[in-house]
This record gives structure tokens, C-alpha cells and sequence, in this order.
């Protein structure tokens, strides 16, 4: 393997910077995958939560959002359709479903004219209810808007407000997905993204009911005891407040059972390649029975551009913190907009392998603590990581053939093993 200087020769060894293939590194390896194993085992209580900010002033708001691990995980066979599931990567959920106040903030700071139904008879129009009433087109600007707002690149593609494929001409094209930019971060869940939120769980068991069970949920108007769920309640009763509708599911998320049919990004075909097709919604509503509630039931006839009822809400899902560019059907990571902690950079995003980790593109972050880097990537740029004075680990792959000059500058690795 070529390695070329990746620290300053005049001040490294001074800083202990070791590179070492020692037993003492085994060791301490099988402790962390221990830890890792023992922490994907706890309860849902324990998910790994993060916060995001849009908006500014009086039209600031937040989203809450759980990792969904496991990437590359078996998919389901018990569910419909039969398999589901299987998500080739890390990603996040929206904890809860997009609020009524969410929507009413980005309407105000982006003009976005996005309109809900009127809930007065059904339980009113509180700021923390579900967005009801929301076409799956509008749910599509919403997400365009959290996407461009923060300095990134919109999901699904507007023309003159009527929704179009990405063209092959299109940065971010991905022929198997012609609706989703892949260099978009924010997004409608596709259905696995959706299902695997739900049912699956971070061991890879999957569950019947999105409570982390195979026992039907509890019907309850409100709250969040385990196993609960907000289904046949009156409708006039109407959907609970996002954050108090039911019990987690084993990821950690909420009311993917039950409170508002929720929309999903993927046609009833499993490919949604066509405009005007039917899109997939899931997960039941507070005023009918159980028998929507599981891994088994998906309503798919429901037309993304005019279908937006009062029980038809959403939730967002972010799949990836990480900035690129595509080339020759090849990812170079250009820059990290995450919260930093142990980042594990992806090994593919939007469908494309990352090979590259481009020049500077972590540099100067302060967040991150560590780092694993996938199998696939060959080159870590020059200056990639310098100056991100907490970053204490990394470990690297057996496909990485280059680490540029500086690499590592001023960061806490005291130890690295080449592989």
C-alpha cells in the first residue's frame, strides 16, 4: 500500500502518533465490538437521538431523529410485500411525525403554501397534531425546503410546481430512484426505510407490530407507555399530539402505528418511476382497528398529488450527514454537516460506492471523536481530517491504498494500525 506523509514529520512523534499492528490493538478491538454488540441489544430507550434546526427567529423549529443501524441487514419475510426491509445503510428517522407548527414555520420562512385540513371537529388544530391533510406532493416541498434551507440540494424535482424525474443530465441523477436526488439529506422514507423504522430492530429481529412486539398494542387515545398505540378511538376523538402517541417502537420511534396514516416514498410496484403513480402509505390512523397496525397491511392506491384527507400525515427521514460529489458513478465525500461522536462513514450513498474522502472534508471539525471507514474506499485526501482536535480513532479498511499529506494534522490518534 502506498502511503504517502499524512502528518507534520517536525511534530508528530513529539505528539506519539504510533503506527502499530500489536496485540494490545486486538484486544482493545474485541472490547469495543463487545461494547457495540452489548449496546445494540438495550432497549429502545436508549436509541441514539439527534436534533435538527431549521428556520430562524419566530419560524425556528426542531426535528428529532433515531439512527436506524444494522446496514445491510436480512430483510423480513413475514411481512407484505414479502421481502421488505432490507436498507443497505445507516440512516435517521424522524422520531415523531411532522407537527402542524413544523408546517406552519416553513410555510412562513419559505412561502411553500403547503395547506392542511381543517382538524377543529377532529380534536382541533394544536401546534404539536399531526400535519394532516398534506399531499404527498407538498410533503415533497416540505423536505425540498429542509434540504435547501440549510445549503443543500433538494430531493424530488419541481418544475414550474408540477413534480418531474431527475434528468441524466441532473447532478445527483440515480437511475434507480428517478424521484430522490441521491445528494439530498433529507427525505420522504422509502418503504424499506419506512418498515425497517417500525418493525425491525437494532439485533435484526423483526417485529409483527411497530411497538417493538408481536402482541397487538394496547388502543389508547394518548400517552407512551410500552405497547401502546392510538388506534379505535372516535373519530372525532382525532389524532395525539406527536410526541404522546404511543409507545416506542424497538428503534425508538413513535406513532408508526396507528395516530395518521403515514406517507411512503415507494409505489405499490416497488419502484416508483412514474409520475402520477400510486404511492404507498402505512402504519393506520387513531380512528380505525388493529388490523392495519402490522408488518402485513399497506394501503397503496392513494394519489400523491391530490389524496391529502384527515388522517394522511408524514415523517422525514435524513439519509446521509455527508456532502458529495459523484463522478464516473463513484462518491468523493466533500464535507460533514452531522453531529459528530463515532461517525461511521457510509459505504454507499444514493446506490454509489464511496471510494474517496476528499480533501479537507472533515477539517477543523471539533465533534467528531471517532471514525470508521468502510471497506471500498482507496483514498483518504490530503488535509481530510486535520485540525479535528477530539478525533481520537479511526480504523481503516483493507481496500485503502492512499492517505495524502496531513491527513491527521493536529488530531488525538495515538495509535493507528495500517492494514
Amino acid at each position: 500500500m502506498f502511503m504517502r506523509e499524512f502528518f507534520d514529520a517536525g511534530v508528530a512523534p513529539a505528539r506519539g502518533l504510533i503506527l502499530a499492528r500489536s496485540r494490545a490493538v486486538a484486544r482493545w478491538a474485541k472490547v469495543v465490538w463487545l461494547i457495540c454488540l452489548l449496546a445494540s441489544l438495550l432497549p429502545s430507550a436508549y436509541a441514539q437521538t439527534t436534533t435538527r434546526v431549521f428556520g430562524n427567529g419566530n419560524n425556528q423549529f426542531t426535528m428529532d431523529f433515531v439512527t436506524i443501524g444494522n446496514p445491510n441487514n436480512v430483510a423480513d419475510t413475514t411481512g407484505t410485500p414479502n421481502p421488505v426491509g432490507s436498507v443497505a445503510y445507516t440512516y435517521n428517522l424522524g422520531k415523531y411525525e411532522v407537527s402542524r407548527e413544523q408546517i406552519d414555520k416553513a410555510n412562513t420562512a419559505g412561502g411553500l403554501g403547503i395547506t392542511m385540513f381543517d382538524m377543529s371537529s377532529f380534536g382541533g388544530n394544536g401546534v404539536n397534531k399531526p400535519a394532516t391533510g398534506v399531499t404527498w406532493h407538498e410533503a415533497a416541498k416540505f423536505v425540498n425546503w429542509l434540504n435547501t434551507s440549510t445549503g443543500g440540494t433538494a430531493a424530488y424535482k419541481f418544475v414550474s410546481g408540477t413534480l418531474q424525474p431527475w434528468a441524466p443530465t441532473d447532478a445527483g441523477y440515480n437511475a434507480n430512484n428517478l424521484f430522490r436526488n441521491s445528494q439530498a439529506k433529507y427525505v420522504i422514507a422509502s418503504r424499506d426505510e419506512w418498515y425497517k423504522g417500525a418493525y425491525g430492530s437494532p439485533n435484526g429481529t423483526w417485529y409483527n407490530y411497530p411497538t417493538g412486539s408481536d402482541s397487538r398494542p394496547s388502543a389508547v387515545a394518548g400517552g407512551t407507555a410500552a405497547n401502546t398505540a392510538v388506534y379505535s378511538q372516535s373519530i372525532s376523538q382525532g389524532p395525539a399530539d406527536i410526541n404522546n402517541a404511543g409507545g416506542l417502537s424497538s428503534y425508538g420511534t413513535m406513532g408508526q402505528g396507528g395516530n395518521v396514516w403515514e406517507w411512503n416514498e415507494t409505489a405499490h410496484d416497488g419502484v416508483y418511476n412514474t409520475v402520477g403513480e400510486s404511492l404507498e402509505m402505512r402504519g393506520g390512523s387513531w380512528d380505525i382497528g388493529s388490523d392495519y397496525l402490522p408488518a402485513s397491511y399497506r394501503n397503496y392506491y392513494v394519489d400523491p398529488a391530490i389524496d391529502g384527507n384527515n388522517s394522511y400525515g408524514f415523517r422525514v427521514a435524513i439519509v446521509s450527514d455527508f456532502n458529495s460529489t459523484i463522478n464516473n458513478g463513484e462518491v468523493t465525500i466533500t464535507g460533514y454537516t452531522g453531529t459528530g461522536g463515532n461517525v461511521e462513514i457510509p459505504a454507499t450513498i444514493g446506490g454509489f460506492p464511496v471510494r474517496v474522502i476528499g480533501y479537507r472534508a472533515f477539517d477543523d471539525n471539533k465533534q467528531i471523536t471517532g471514525v470508521v471507514v468502510p471497506e471500498g474506499i482507496t483514498h483518504i485526501s490530503a488535509e481530510a481530517f486535520q485540525r479535528c482536535n477530539n478525533l481520537a480513532s479511526i480504523n481503516l479498511p483493507t481496500t485503502l491504498v492512499e492517505i495524502g499529506s496531513y491527513a491527521f494534522l493536529d488530531c488525538k490518534i495515538k495509535n493507528l494500525e495500517i492494514p
